[in-house]
Order: structure tokens, then C-alpha cells, then sequence
């Protein structure tokens, strides 16, 4: 099977024809995180066969260009947001209101009900997608460009329902040390933006279970499983 292509903008709704999608139920689906993709394959080469992983490369990350400052408020509020609500789920777990494997559960079921209403508002004037793989190309470039101001740099698939997603300079990570002393730390600012995908996939039609891995910060992996109905 050919390596997937680099993803290419998507038409504008006007564009394109087709009639909405409707809203899945609800997947029930949990988030691992920290868990290893083992087995996968590692770096660039010849074209794999259909059994094997497939590369799509993206375009370096960088800024959305014409950024005004609104928008860079915007976004800052999101990072202060989402690090106040991580710390204060921990604060009271500490103070004896919750345990912290309950905080990450609670991060990630938080993401999932975001994702369901980001990905309903986003795609309501685009047309049906074509296939499963059309959708993460979706969630790589346009949902994660509006949501991070930056899309996934490199996609992985088995063709067998394995998705893994690459962000080299994750949003939510760039603002901890990039010692090894804080991987630990890791888990809990990622357990969000794993329920964010699942959520997304979800209101597709597609049931998933997404896990996090982090080796050196602030990249990390994202991958998703589909759960054949």
C-alpha cells in the first residue's frame, strides 16, 4: 500500500456537496495514558505493504500566519484555562476529595464533551467524508490547526484501525521543563486533549480508544484505536 500522501486543504463548505452528519452515540471508551505503542515501526522508508504502517508527513509546525491579538488572547486564555483546571482537580484529590487516577479520568471525560461540541459546530456545513481515513486527516489538520493553532506533523497507520498521531511541539507541554524529571508530570496535562479526540471521533460515528505517550517533552504521540462495530 503507497505511503499516505501529505494532507491537502480541505474545500471550503462552499465548495462542497453533501448533507450533514448526524451525531453519534456516545463511545464507551476509556483513555490509557502513558501506555506504549509497541510494535510499531519507526521512521521513514520504502513503501510499506498493506499489512504495514504508512507515513504522512506534514508541512513543518508552525503559527497560523496573521494572527491578530485577539486570537493570541484567545489562546492563552485556553492554555491558563486548561492548567487551572488540571491544578485544581489535583489540589483537591490532595486535600481528600478525589484520588488522582479519579483526576484523570475526570480530565479526560472532560475533553470528550468538548470534542463532541467542537467537531458538531466545525463540521456542520462540510460534506460527508469519504472513509475513516478522511476523518483523521480531518482531526490532523483542520481540527487540531483550530484548536492548537498547529496541525499533528505526522501521521502512522496500519490500515487496520491504528491510527498514531505525532505532534513534535505539543501546545499544552510547552510551557513545562524539558527534563526527564517532569515525564511524570506528563500524563495529566494530555488526559484532556485524549478525551478531545475521542469526543470528536465519537460525534463521527467512530468509537475509539485513545492513549498518550510522551519520551521527550514536549512531543508526544496520540494513539487512536478504532473499535469495530
Amino acid at each position: 500500500m503507497p505511503a499516505i500522501a501529505p494532507l491537502g486543504a480541505r474545500k471550503p463548505p462552499s465548495a462542497e456537496a453533501g448533507t450533514p452528519r448526524s451525531s453519534a452515540p456516545e463511545a464507551a471508551a476509556g483513555c490509557c495514558l502513558g501506555s506504549s505503542a509497541s510494535g510499531l515501526k519507526e521512521g521513514l522508508g520504502s513503501a510499506p505493504a498493506r499489512s504495514g504502517w504508512a507515513w504522512s508527513s506534514f508541512p513543518a509546525a508552525r503559527d497560523l500566519p496573521g494572527m491578530n491579538k485577539a486570537e493570541m488572547a484567545d489562546e492563552a486564555l485556553f492554555l491558563l484555562l486548561h492548567n487551572e483546571m488540571v491544578s485544581g482537580l489535583y489540589r483537591a484529590a490532595e486535600q481528600g476529595d478525589g484520588e488522582n487516577g479519579r483526576c484523570i479520568s475526570k480530565l479526560e471525560n472532560m475533553g470528550f464533551r468538548v470534542g463532541q461540541g467542537l467537531i458538531e459546530r466545525f463540521t456542520k456545513d462540510t460534506a460527508r467524508f469519504k472513509d475513516e481515513l478522511d476523518i483523521m486527516k480531518f482531526i490532523c489538520k483542520d481540527f487540531w490547526t483550530t484548536v492548537f493553532k498547529k496541525q499533528i506533523d505526522n501521521l502512522r497507520t496500519n490500515h487496520q484501525g491504528i491510527y498514531v498521531l505525532q505532534d513534535n511541539k505539543f501546545r499544552l507541554l510547552t510551557q513545562m521543563s524539558a527534563g526527564k524529571q517532569y515525564l511524570e508530570h506528563a500524563p495529566k496535562y494530555l488526559a484532556f486533549t485524549c478525551g478531545l479526540i475521542r469526543g470528536a471521533l465519537s460525534n463521527l460515528g467512530i468509537k475509539s480508544i485513545v492513549t498518550a505517550e510522551v519520551s521527550t517533552m514536549p512531543a508526544c504521540k496520540f494513539q487512536v484505536m478504532i473499535q469495530k462495530i
